[in-house]
């Protein structure tokens, strides 16, 4: 009966962690240390990967260990950068790997090992990659170490099934796969180091495709009006070529918003000079216990145009952004609407700011989309 309570208790913990992954929030305090606790006294009694059974009607057919890792296996995977309906996903892919992974207690004196990551059982943390947990002193705490390097064979060997078959036989979701593989592995790197903030600290964020669009037509760049309809200022934590991490108070009740979303960043203007406006998609989002909203920001290349466009069968304009096409990275034009106006070979009458040079397209690659845009390439009719 106790075992099974433990197992219970261990179960209940994943889905209030799961709970705030879903919903962009900070985990429940000490979710996470009672769950490194109650790993440990598993451990000491040898039953971690014991199945509970009391009768027929009280048992479990999954032990503490493989729910244990369960949770530990999503939460090292970026959960805060996955769409709010793949939490729940991930978190069932990863018990077909949770037979697989290794939890041990850490020896003393123990060096890092590539593949390893290491839990801090008094802490409230998840596993940290190649970190040697430590406490005043530098004295070792209570240790665990989670080996990834076995799941890491498996999926790449799911992966070579994949591209061996049509994929009608594979039963895991590859795409999300994608997602979370990387993130077990320790020699993974981000793709550009955080560069410290020189000069402005503060931007401006548009979300959704209507506030871009309004942002980008302003004749002056952006007018003290827009300003004020954009609110208060987000602080700039980093920042380098490929996006921003930033952070503001009091945010999910007025702004909506979820991975994927589009959005436009300028940083405050200085000197009277007019501010540069990027385009760029919400890649990572979390909101503390505080109300504290952080945002990792992915800038999509190019200079965006504010348009219209006409649907053949409908006389009403509808905003869209238009993106130039680059050559240095064969990036072809491309253009940005709501959601919905996708459709291979439809026709779009396109309207820039000057009326007199409008012109037809035909729709012909979806590029991306997400709950608030679509974005696809097209043809110049002639």
């Amino acid at each position: 009966v106790a075992l099974l309570a433990i197992n219970r208790a261990c179960e209940q913990l994943n889905y209030m962690v799961l709970h705030a992954y879903k919903f962009y929030r900070s985990i429940p305090v000490r979710a996470l240390n009672e769950l490194h606790q109650l790993y440990q006294l598993t451990l000491t009694s040898d039953v971690e990967e014991k199945l509970p059974f009391v009768n027929e009607q009280l048992q479990s057919d999954t032990s503490f260990k493989e729910y244990y890792c369960q949770i530990l296996l999503v939460s090292i995977s970026n959960p805060y950068g996955l769409n709010s309906g793949e939490v729940l996903d991930a978190y069932h892919m990863m018990a077909q790997l949770t037979a697989i992974v290794e939890v041990s207690p850490l020896p003393m004196g123990a060096k890092v090992v590539a593949g390893h990551f290491y839990i801090n059982c008094l802490s409230d943390r998840a596993p940290m990659p190649s970190v040697l947990p430590t406490i005043a002193n530098q004295a070792q705490p209570p240790a665990l170490v989670l080996n990834t390097k076995p799941a890491l064979i498996v999926v790449d060997s799911l992966f070579q099934q994949a591209k061996n078959t049509d994929g009608t036989a594979t039963v895991i979701d590859i795409t999300l796969l994608k997602k979370l593989i990387p993130y077990l592995n320790t020699s993974y790197e981000r793709k550009q180091a955080r560069v410290p903030v020189t000069g402005n600290k503060n931007a401006y964020l548009a979300i959704g495709l209507a506030s871009v669009h309004q942002c980008l037509s302003d004749v002056d760049g952006v007018s003290d009006d827009v300003l004020t309809l954009l609110n208060q200022a987000w602080g700039i934590l980093n920042k380098n070529s490929a996006g921003y991490l930033v952070e503001r108070h009091g945010v999910i009740e007025t702004q909506p918003m979820a991975i994927g979303n589009l959005l436009s960043i300028f940083e405050a203007n200085t000197a009277g000079k007019k501010p540069l406006m990027k385009l760029a998609f919400i890649r990572w989002l979390k909101t503390d216990h505080h109300g504290k909203t952080k945002l990792g920001l992915e800038i999509i290349e190019g200079e965006p145009i504010a348009v219209h466009y006409n649907l053949q069968d409908n006389e009403k304009s509808e905003p869209a952004i238009l993106m130039p096409e680059i050559s240095r990275i064969n990036s072809p034009a491309s253009l940005i609407t709501k959601v919905g106006i996708f459709d291979q070979g439809r026709i779009l009458q396109i309207k820039p700011k000057n009326k007199r040079f409008q012109f037809n397209v035909t729709v012909k690659s979806l590029v991306d989309k997400s709950d608030n845009f679509e974005r696809f390439t097209f043809n110049d009719e002639l």
